[in-house]
């Protein structure tokens, strides 16, 4: 029996519903913010989460805000300067350019690393270059066969 792709798609039916609870997040955050800016309290996820359960009674996790692409554009244009700059620039710029599918799990990603130490994010980039470096090696090791085996052949085919 042939497995259907449909099996990976999320169900139709939750779709109202999911668009529903995303919308209700934006204008959460939305109102939060513009409650922390009227209290000159500076806007960072955590003040936009405490702010939402105190405004609505509802609790709301920084994850939500992070994953709902248009509560988090709402933050971050309101966080402080210091957010978009220097480490988090380039991270900013790589999430801004990824596809909106994929910009849920890229942001996932970069917090899982985030939560690495410095060392083993050191020992991974060397282990990865490296990798790339044998890699680079079969590579040229291949085409230089490739190629022999292309010159005995058309030198054979010469020869005839």
């Amino acid at each position: 029996m042939v497995k259907r792709k449909t099996e990976n798609r999320p169900h139709q039916w939750l779709q109202p519903l999911w668009d529903r609870k995303r919308h209700e997040t934006v204008k959460r955050v939305r109102a939060a913010v513009d409650h922390l800016l009227s209290k000159e309290t500076p806007v960072t996820l955590i003040a936009i989460r405490d702010a939402v359960k105190t405004l609505f009674r509802v609790p709301i996790s920084t994850n939500t805000i992070q994953r709902n692409d248009q509560a988090y554009e709402i933050y971050l244009e309101h966080a402080k300067k210091r957010r978009t700059q220097g480490r988090d620039r380039e991270l900013t710029f790589l999430l801004r350019n990824t596809k909106e599918q994929e910009r849920i799990a890229l942001r996932a990603k970069i917090n899982r690393l985030r939560r690495e130490s410095k060392d083993a994010l050191i020992t991974r980039l060397f282990q990865l270059e490296t990798r790339e470096h044998e890699h680079s090696i079969r590579e040229r090791n291949l085409r230089e066969e490739i190629l022999r085996l292309t010159l005995k052949g058309s030198s054979k085919k010469a020869a005839k």
